[in-house]
């Protein structure tokens, strides 16, 4: 038998046992993900479409297969991934029948945080909010612990989640950029322990070239490989469906999710559609629930083997019912927003990738917010867009296995905003696409090595430089026939971070994560809006003639002299606002221990 026979032996035999249909890789699987850019431009594989995410399992397995000998970090890879995404036999708990099977396995995760201030700043102030937080240094446990589960019916529809509850102790102080947890509601507060349930969920029904799923779970859509000015895989994920169809050269993609307002936004109705009505949790639970989805198309075109362009198409509505022709692929929503009276929020963008020699990738991408073509080229607010470049080496300085990323985005002022705050392009706090929002400018680095894919070490720094923001002007400035856009306006806030990480995977039961990084923000909470309420009426107050009371009964209280808001700002809140620098330090260990095949061999080392 010759050694082509055997090769097809050994992938009929592994089809066999792995077969079952195939799910949506998870996004929080970053090394996963990380693992595959790294094969895709070297060389090794080829992923025809990368601008939309996540990818499939079966799909991905057949391009890991056909690799001509692949060396030990790729064997472990792949050995890793069928144990992960194919295997369905060495689980914890399965069951089986003609048509269907399904398994499951527990996990748990044990966590240790340490943040330590350095710097101190007189205060810390919550986004959109006047509440503070006290900067004490911080430890907290975390204990993570749930179930992963897979349903399969024949070879087209499957069920996958990984769904649990997350336990933090010492919940009394909140580390830096936890100020929402990502849940409408969150427990804790005042109290030292908080516990939070999660699901990451997808019900997927496959089909040669054409998918369709629905679920809780990450999702991008982009040529932005750390980051994307379309659709970022923030941790806030939401409900969505998706459909796509494909073809050797082009690939279509539809989003449809359901998204919740941010902090500031889900207060302003004074009319709630959802109220917490026990007395213990009102006070922790002052918020509206507002209706706010998000559509989204993707055109993907791989014009060369090495070159591919995308054109993606974004609305975001809120207040109502999403409309009809923001749920069908066949429509543009451009079009179709003008249609529903122009009250949502559209964007459209464009990426590229190109490959031009093995081992590097070059991307970028221009997004339009809003374009007034007759103010073209002018400082004109309306003029609302953004661009992003980014380069990936996958053999960085000659050295196989490491990797070096570098990433650039400019944002201008306003954009991802709305006249209609419902309608901003964001789910809770957090941004869709860039971590900064409007008037930012991103640097990113990272470094990479995979070692033997079983130990991954990764270092990295990011730049963010972030405008400062006017009277709440976080949408639109307040006079815009008279506003010039100013690019990082005012006193800038520049906050910088260093991090280093480590995975070690034991076998496939138990792995290790550590993590470091440090922290230095200069001007910090100096750019955070001034959401009060009775600002505009204190300079109403105080800059118009009225009728005085007292002893000058009659007489006009002219004694201000503030020319304008402007004036205003410049003289009774700018030099109350405070300067300040925050700098920290935060240690994670994590250790992670999956529960399959009922403990056998669990603390053996894989060879």
């Amino acid at each position: 038998m010759n050694i082509r026979m055997i090769l097809l032996l050994i992938t009929l035999l592994s089809s066999i046992v792995y077969a079952s249909a195939p799910i949506n890789i998870p996004m929080t699987d970053r090394t996963t993900y990380d693992y595959l850019d790294y094969l895709n431009i070297s060389g090794k594989i080829n992923i025809p479409f990368t601008g939309s995410k996540p990818y499939r399992s079966d799909e991905i397995y057949k391009k890991l297969i056909d690799i001509k000998d692949p060396d030990t970090k790729t064997k472990n890879f792949i050995k890793r991934f069928e144990e992960e995404y194919l295997d369905k036999d060495n689980r914890f708990g399965k069951a089986e029948s003609k048509n269907t099977v399904g398994w499951f396995d527990g996990y748990w995760n044990q966590s240790y945080i340490s943040q330590n201030a350095i710097e101190k700043p007189l205060f810390l102030r919550k986004p959109f909010t006047e509440k503070y937080y006290k900067f004490d240094d911080i430890s907290q446990h975390i204990t993570d612990g749930g179930i992963e589960a897979y349903f399969g019916y024949r070879e087209f529809l499957s069920l996958h989640t990984n769904s649990g509850v997350m336990l933090k102790h010492n919940y009394t102080n909140h580390l830096r950029d936890e100020y929402e947890t990502l849940v409408l509601v969150p427990s804790g507060g005042e109290a030292d322990f908080s516990s939070e349930d999660h699901t990451e969920t997808s019900l997927l029904l496959a089909g040669e070239d054409i998918n369709f799923s629905i679920g809780k779970y990450p999702l991008s859509l982009g040529s932005g490989m750390m980051n994307s000015l379309t659709l970022t895989p923030v941790k806030s994920y939401y409900e969505n469906f998706i459909f796509s169809m494909s073809g050797d050269r082009l690939k279509f993609t539809t989003v449809t999710g359901s998204l919740l307002a941010d902090s500031q936004t889900r207060k302003e109705s004074e009319i709630p559609d959802y109220a917490i009505t026990n007395e213990d949790t009102t006070k922790w639970a002052e918020y509206v629930k507002r209706e706010k989805y998000l559509s989204a198309h993707r055109l993907e075109w791989r014009a060369l083997d090495n070159l591919s362009l995308g054109v993606n198409e974004m609305v975001i509505s809120g207040d109502r019912t999403i409309e009809m022709g923001y749920m069908l692929p066949v429509l543009p929503l451009f079009w179709m927003g003008h249609y529903y009276g122009d009250h949502d929020n559209s964007l459209i963008s464009f990426d590229l990738s190109y490959r031009p020699y093995k081992n590097y990738s070059v991307y970028g991408e221009l997004l339009f917010d809003d374009e007034t073509f007759t103010e073209s080229w002018t400082k004109n607010y309306m003029n609302k867009w953004a661009v992003a470049a980014g380069f990936y080496n996958s053999d960085f300085l000659f050295v196989d296995g490491l990797t070096f990323n570098f990433e650039y985005a400019r944002v201008e002022p306003y954009v991802y905003g709305h006249k209609f705050h419902i309608n901003r392009y964001m789910n809770l706090d957090y941004y869709l696409s860039m971590p900064g929002g409007g008037d930012t400018e991103t640097l990113n680095y990272k470094l990479g090595y995979f070692y033997d894919y079983n130990l991954n070490i990764s270092a990295g720094y990011t730049r963010i430089n972030k405008g400062e923001i006017r009277w709440g002007e976080w949408d639109q400035p307040l006079n815009y026939k008279i506003e010039n856009k100013v690019f990082l306006k005012g006193t800038v806030e520049k906050s910088n971070l260093y991090y280093a990480e480590l995975s070690y995977r034991y076998n496939k039961y138990i792995s290790a994560d550590l993590y470091y990084s440090h922290t230095d923000i200069i001007n910090y909470n100096h750019n955070l809006p001034r959401y009060d309420e009775d600002w505009l009426d204190e300079y109403k107050t105080v800059n118009s003639d009225t009728l005085t009371t007292g002893p000058d009964i009659g007489e006009l209280n002219t004694g201000n002299d503030y020319t304008d808001y402007q004036n205003y700002y410049e003289r009774e809140i700018e030099p109350a606002k405070k300067y300040q620098v925050y700098s920290n330090n935060t240690f994670r260990l994590t250790l992670n221990m999956v529960f399959k095949n009922y403990f056998s061999d669990f603390f053996k080392k894989e060879d």
